[in-house]
C-alpha cells in the first residue's frame, strides 16, 4: 500500500509598498520695474503645494476599458488647492504704463503671473514612459475676482484682471476651465492711474489659483506596476512662473508614487497537499500496464483584482525529474533523491493530460470579474482551476531495482502567467 502527497510549490506574486509623502514646495519669484526708468514697480512671489503624486494612489485599471475612461481624480482640495500669488508694490510711479521684467522683456500695460502647462497632446499631460497608457487632465479656477483700485482713474482701476488667453479674460472666480495647450491660468498685473494724476503705480494684491486633476486611460496600459506615472520638468508638466521666461515645473516629483495596475490574480493558498489515499500494486504475472487510478480533485483556487485574459498554467518535476511519460515522478519521502520506479502521478485538466516538462502550458481561459476603478489592489473575486489527479502505473514498482511497498511523495513548482 501507498501514500502519496502531490504538492504545489508556492507562486510569485508582487508587494505593494508605499514610498514616504514629500514635504517641499515650488516657488517662483518676480520683479517688475518700469520700463522709463528701470526703478522697480512691483514684486511678486508665486508659490505652489507638494505635488500631489507624492501621495501613494494605487490604481487598477482594465485595459478592457476604453480610451478616455476616467481612472481616477483629485479634487481641488488635493490636487492643487491654493497656488498663491502674494505681490507686493513698490510704491514708486511712473509716467508710462510699460513694465520690463526678467531678460529685458518689456510689455505695455501690464505684467503676468500664473499657471501655465505644456503638452504633447495639447489637451493631456503624457508621462514619461508613454506605455503607461494614462494622461492627466487639469482643469483650474480662479480664487477671487478683479483687484480694484478704489481711488483710481475708472480707466485705470483693474490692478488684477484673471485671463486663460489673450482672448478670455475678466473669467469670474470659482468659473472652471481646462488648462491645456492655448488655454493656461493667469493673473494680468495692470498699472492703475490716480485721479487727477498722469502718473501710474503698482498695487499690491493677493491672488490664487486652484487645479484639479482626472487621470484618463489614453492607451494599451503595457507596463502596469513596475514604475511611476511620473512627468518631465522641461516638457508636458504644470509650471508656475511667467510662460516664456524659465517657469518652474511644479508637477514632477523625483519620487512619484502613482501607481497604475493591470487586473492580477494569486493563490488563495500558497502550498497545496494533496491526499491520493493508497494505491494497490500490482505485477507484470497479472497485470497489463498501464493500469489507471480513480481521479482526485487537484482544486487551485485563485483570487483576482480584476478580469484577467488567458491564465495559463505551467508544471515542473521540482525534484528535476524528465519523466518520458512527462508525469510527476514519485520519491521515497525519507529520501527524496530515491526515485520510484514503475508507479507516477498523471495530472489532467477536463480530462486531458498534462504534461510536467516547464515547457507546455494549459490554458483554463479567463479568469476574475470585469474591474470597477478601484485605489486598492483588492482581490474580490475568486475562480477555481479545476485540474484532477490520478495514480498511473507503467511497470512494476521498484527502488533501486528492489521491489518496493511504502510511502511515496511527489512534488510540482507551477507558474501561472496570463495576457
Amino acid at each position: 500500500m501507498k501514500d502519496v502527497s502531490f504538492i504545489r510549490a508556492p507562486i510569485f506574486c508582487f508587494a505593494l509598498i508605499p514610498l514616504s509623502l514629500g514635504t517641499y514646495a515650488a516657488s517662483y519669484s518676480q520683479t517688475y520695474t518700469w520700463s522709463g526708468s528701470g526703478l522697480p514697480a512691483i514684486t511678486c512671489i508665486e508659490t505652489a503645494p507638494p505635488s500631489p503624486l507624492f501621495k501613494p494612489v494605487m490604481i487598477i485599471a482594465d485595459n478592457n476599458m476604453p480610451n478616455g475612461t476616467v481612472l481616477y481624480s483629485w479634487g481641488y482640495n488635493d490636487f492643487f488647492p491654493n497656488i498663491t500669488q502674494q505681490c507686493v508694490s513698490s510704491g514708486i510711479t511712473s509716467p508710462s504704463n510699460s513694465l520690463t521684467y526678467k531678460h529685458a522683456m518689456t510689455t505695455s500695460g501690464g505684467g503676468i503671473l500664473g499657471v501655465f502647462s505644456k503638452m504633447i497632446a495639447g489637451d493631456i499631460l503624457t508621462p514619461e514612459t508613454s506605455e503607461l497608457g494614462v494622461g492627466i487632465k487639469i482643469y483650474a479656477k480662479f480664487n477671487q475676482g478683479a483687484t480694484i483700485c478704489n481711488d483710481c482713474s475708472p480707466y485705470y482701476a483693474t490692478a488684477t484682471t484673471n485671463a486663460s488667453n489673450s482672448l478670455l479674460r475678466n473669467i469670474p472666480e470659482g468659473t472652471e476651465f481646462e488648462l491645456k495647450t492655448g488655454s493656461d491660468a493667469y493673473i494680468e498685473l495692470n498699472p492703475v492711474q490716480n485721479k487727477n494724476i498722469s502718473e501710474y503705480k503698482m498695487i499690491s494684491s493677493n491672488t490664487s489659483i486652484s487645479l484639479r486633476g482626472e487621470l484618463i486611460k489614453t492607451g494599451f496600459i503595457s507596463r502596469g506596476g513596475t514604475i511611476p506615472v511620473t512627468f518631465a520638468s522641461y516638457k508636458d508638466n504644470i509650471f508656475i512662473g511667467v510662460d516664456e521666461q524659465q517657469p518652474v515645473a511644479i508637477l514632477s516629483t523625483p519620487s512619484s508614487n502613482l501607481y497604475v495596475y493591470t487586473p492580477s490574480c494569486r493563490l488563495a493558498t500558497q502550498d497545496y497537499t494533496i491526499p491520493m489515499g493508497p494505491w494497490v500494486v500490482s505485477d507484470s504475472s497479472s497485470a497489463h500496464y498501464p493500469i489507471t487510478g480513480n481521479d482526485t480533485p487537484v482544486n487551485l483556487e485563485l483570487k483576482c483584482s480584476g478580469e484577467v485574459k488567458n491564465v495559463r498554467f505551467k508544471f515542473e518535476d521540482a525534484y528535476s525529474n524528465k519523466l518520458s511519460t512527462k508525469n510527476i515522478a514519485l520519491h521515497n519521502p525519507a529520501n527524496t533523491s530515491k526515485l520510484i520506479n514503475g508507479l507516477e502521478i498523471e495530472l489532467l485538466y477536463n480530462n486531458n493530460h498534462v504534461d510536467i516538462d516547464n515547457l507546455t502550458t494549459t490554458n483554463i481561459g479567463d479568469l476574475g470579474s470585469p474591474v470597477t476603478i478601484t485605489t486598492s489592489v483588492i482581490f474580490n473575486t475568486t475562480d477555481t482551476a479545476k485540474f484532477t489527479a490520478r495514480y498511473i502505473q507503467v511497470d512494476d514498482i521498484t527502488s533501486d531495482g528492489t521491489p518496493y511497498t511504502g510511502p511515496v511523495t511527489g512534488k510540482v513548482n507551477m507558474w501561472v502567467t496570463y495576457d
